[in-house]
């Protein structure tokens, strides 16, 4: 069953709202971070943005 089947249990039970639910779920090994520790957002956007451009070509 891919990921996003299993939340859509939830949203049928009403536990989480149908808007809440991700159209997708992409899992990492991990997470890149930046100099301080915290999570570097701008480099996971970026290889989602490639991707889909790389789709809509």
């Amino acid at each position: 069953m891919p990921p996003c089947a299993h939340l859509q249990q939830h949203v049928d039970s009403g536990a989480i709202s149908r808007y809440a639910r991700p159209d997708e779920l992409i899992v990492v090994g991990a997470l890149p971070r930046a100099s301080v520790g915290k999570i570097d957002k701008n480099v996971p956007r970026a290889r989602l943005a490639q991707r889909d451009a790389f789709q809509r070509d």
